[in-house]
């Protein structure tokens, strides 16, 4: 583990956030228009990066101790102006200053969580979801069973949960009736005893 980044995680998972491409194009799309003032200190991607290490770490505000330390700063910068330059992404460089709590809890109360911003960023992190559960190798039609009964390799649910059965299908045994045709019964849990219906849901 790299020393500059030892309080945010480990690097591997430092690493995989701020290289991933997702966090700058849709930062790219939110970034907002200042037409008069002071422009704002951080660009959207890293507010994101921020909040998004901050959910990684259960707490904003240890990102935001974390990232005073200026060798993790200069580690976290180093690795966004790289990310940027490798995938040609036309973006401001981040600033000298790390990202505090109030910068994130601005961007996020006047313009991520209104009406047009959450419609906004919901188009934008659905298109990059789908992306990266395909990079994965999730999400695949070519895969058998249904919703209901979902293979692990189509869906997946929110943070990466698998999604489970909305509940277990009752045990059934095929067996040969008297006029030759193959049956479908329904063992009794207690007895054994073969029915037509399953006993219960």
């Amino acid at each position: 583990m790299s020393p500059s980044v030892r309080f945010l995680g480990t690097d591997q998972r430092v690493d995989a956030i701020l290289s991933h491409r997702a966090i700058y194009e849709i930062g790219r799309e939110l970034e907002v228009e200042h037409a008069v003032g002071r422009p704002p200190t951080h660009p959207a991607y890293v507010l994101l990066a921020f909040a998004v290490l901050g959910r990684m770490n259960r707490s904003t505000v240890r990102v935001e101790t974390d990232l005073l330390d200026s060798a993790c700063w200069d580690a976290v910068r180093r690795r966004m102006e790289t990310t940027i330059a490798r995938h040609q992404i036309d973006l401001p460089a981040p600033s000298s200053r790390p990202p505090a709590w109030h910068h994130w809890r601005r961007f996020r109360d006047e313009h991520l969580v209104t009406d047009q911003g959450l419609n906004r960023l919901r188009s934008l992190h659905m298109e990059w979801a789908v992306a990266l559960a395909h990079d994965l190798g999730l999400l695949r039609q070519r895969y058998p069973e249904s919703l209901t009964h979902p293979s692990r390799e189509r869906v997946i649910y929110g943070d990466g949960t698998i999604v489970r059965p909305i509940y277990a299908p009752p045990a059934a045994v095929r067996i040969t009736d008297a006029d030759g045709a193959e049956v479908v019964r329904y063992p009794s849990t207690k007895t054994g005893e073969l029915h037509e219906e399953p006993q219960r849901r």
